[in-house]
């Protein structure tokens, strides 16, 4: 699984994403989020982490957001 955003396409889940990212994905371990956001598209697409991660720093979502979030019931 990997999770994507394409935004600004209201079919997706914008405007909503964050909300949508909650429910769908809220409470989950964060090693499974890691998985989900990170390291399948990093594995599949070969891409350049250390790139990437200075400019996730930069925009976020925070990496322990949706761990220690409760979805919405």
């Amino acid at each position: 699984v990997i999770w994507g955003s394409d935004y600004p396409h209201p079919e997706g889940c914008w405007p909503k994403t964050a909300e949508k990212m909650l429910v769908s994905l809220g409470g989950l371990p964060e090693s499974d989020l890691e998985q989900i956001f990170w390291k399948s598209a990093a594995a599949v697409y070969d891409l350049d982490l250390p790139a990437l991660n200075k400019i996730a720093a930069k925009i976020g979502p925070r990496k322990n957001w949706l761990a220690t979030a409760q979805a919405a019931e």
